[in-house]
């Protein structure tokens, strides 16, 4: 999932907030993070959970913040995964795919759908599990929003009560 988010801050304050994040423990409330980050303003973020039993996943944020109209902007992306619906239509498809081969006459070939399945399960679930983490610690951690900051107007009222030019013109 491709996503772009806008922070008040500066770069370098973002690029701070993330290096603070970065270095703090995870805890009950909130995720350890682990990632780099480079004074360009390209950085990654990382987070491993519990998927099933003993299968843990990984999933990767990167990102890359620059300065525009006033504010950053934070491009990157996240592999998003798969809801609940989609993946039980996954594994629907999987069943029956399964069930083809076998009556072709194939058991062997039908019982590798098995680990393919757990497999995909979890790769599918971690990702869409994590990738909310990630985005949700970003936002948190650079005050980041998904629309731009509105823009402030600028002494628009007080041009108009400008005092008059010193200078006059005079006929000769």
């Amino acid at each position: 999932m491709k996503f772009t988010l806008y922070s008040e801050k500066s770069v370098a304050q973002c690029l701070t907030a993330l290096n603070t994040r970065l270095q703090a423990k995870g805890g009950a409330s909130r995720a350890e993070l682990d990632g780099w980050i480079d004074k360009s303003g390209e950085f990654s973020l990382t987070v491993t959970s519990k998927v099933a039993g003993y299968f843990n996943r990984s999933t990767t944020l990167r990102a890359k913040i620059e300065r525009k109209s006033g504010h950053s902007q934070i491009t990157g992306s996240v592999p998003d995964g798969v809801p609940r619906e989609g993946r039980i239509l996954v594994f629907i498809a999987l069943g029956l795919v399964s069930a083809m081969i076998l009556s072709y006459g194939n058991p062997m070939l039908a019982l590798i759908a098995l680990p393919v399945g757990l497999a995909l399960h979890i790769a599918m679930k971690g990702d869409h599990d994590n990738s909310a983490v990630l985005m949700n610690e970003l936002q948190k951690t650079l005050k980041a929003k998904s629309t731009p900051p509105k823009k402030t107007e600028t002494s628009g009222k007080s041009s108009a009560r400008r005092k008059p030019s010193a200078t006059r013109l005079t006929k000769d």
